[in-house]
């Protein structure tokens, strides 16, 4: 088996794919990426597209879309570490809308306030039906793709976030999907924050200036919202700036942040931390914003 992550997103478009290895330079190469108009049901063009990719030589990734697992902030259950997880099964079972039995869960620790050592923790619970799961998993085994993990948006751009955090400080990062935008806040590698915000890429990019504005205006209102609410939440970690992902034919967008925001607000390049030498088109706004998430889940560092 080859080295790198191929990483693979269904999006409401299509489905996106990236293959990303550690290059001679030591930064993360891109070798193969690209987007087909299949849905997560269309097997037969799934595995004409492994043959294609000769998939079968790539450890992969699957990003979960947004609508297909539930993310869940709460407080850890007051047990020993080792029986965290099990303790948390019975505050899960009152949160969702199926039986605990039908879901997989996992959990994401928030890093605590070393100056409140009494506090009680938070974390996050990770929650996805078995029934959404199997039917993903037997898509790539169908098709003779080793998948070897499953992940969500949060995770993949919280891996991106990494090249643009400073050191003990908070860095936000937004991403724009084709029906909602993405906020995630991270820091030192660990995540903190996020919230899928119901605003279309479309209307960001609308040509009648009063449609965009509109836009702008509301996804304003709900970053100011979500960047209070962390700086309340989290006010040992100073907020060191917001990096907006690539969104091709917008160029009034950070203008208008960087008015009505009291942070920094700065545009990704993503050239200086991954070689696209072998994959030009890929270091473009059009397909990184198509790409983003594949991009962010193939720079998972252990392999299997």
């Amino acid at each position: 088996m080859e080295s790198g992550w191929m990483a693979f997103s269904f999006q409401p478009d299509g489905l996106n794919y990236v293959h990303l290895r550690r290059g001679r330079d030591g930064r993360p190469e891109a070798t193969h990426f690209g987007w087909r108009q299949l849905s997560a049901g269309e097997q037969e063009g799934f595995r004409k597209l492994s043959r294609e990719l000769f998939a079968s030589r790539f450890p992969s990734i699957l990003v979960l879309g947004s609508d297909e697992y539930q993310l869940l902030s709460m407080e850890a259950p007051k047990v020993p570490r080792e029986e965290r997880k099990t303790a948390m099964r019975w505050k899960i079972r009152d949160m969702i809308d199926y039986r605990i039995d039908d879901a997989t869960f996992d959990m994401l620790e928030i890093p605590a306030d070393p100056a409140q050592p009494f506090r009680d923790p938070q974390i996050y619970a990770v929650i996805a039906k078995n029934e959404i799961l199997s039917e993903r998993m037997a898509l790539f085994a169908r098709a003779e793709i080793p998948l070897s993990v499953i992940d969500i948006p949060e995770m993949a751009q919280r891996n991106l976030a990494g090249f643009f955090e400073a050191e003990s400080k908070a860095l936000a990062m937004l991403s724009f999907g084709i029906h909602k935008v993405l906020l995630t806040i991270t820091s030192e590698g660990q995540f903190y924050l996020s919230r899928h915000i119901d605003i279309a890429r479309i209307s960001l990019q609308d040509r009648e200036e009063a449609v965009r504005l509109d836009a702008f205006e509301r996804l304003t209102l709900e970053l100011q919202r979500s960047l209070d609410h962390f700086e309340h939440q989290y006010n040992h970690i100073a907020l060191d700036r917001l990096m907006l992902g690539p969104l091709p034919g917008v160029e009034d967008l950070s203008d208008h942040l960087v008015r009505n925001l009291q942070i920094p607000v700065e545009k990704t390049d993503l050239e200086k931390w991954i070689d696209f030498t072998s994959t030009p088109e890929l270091a473009e706004p059009e397909w990184q914003a198509r790409c983003w998430l594949s991009l962010g889940a193939a720079l998972r560092e252990a392999e299997p």
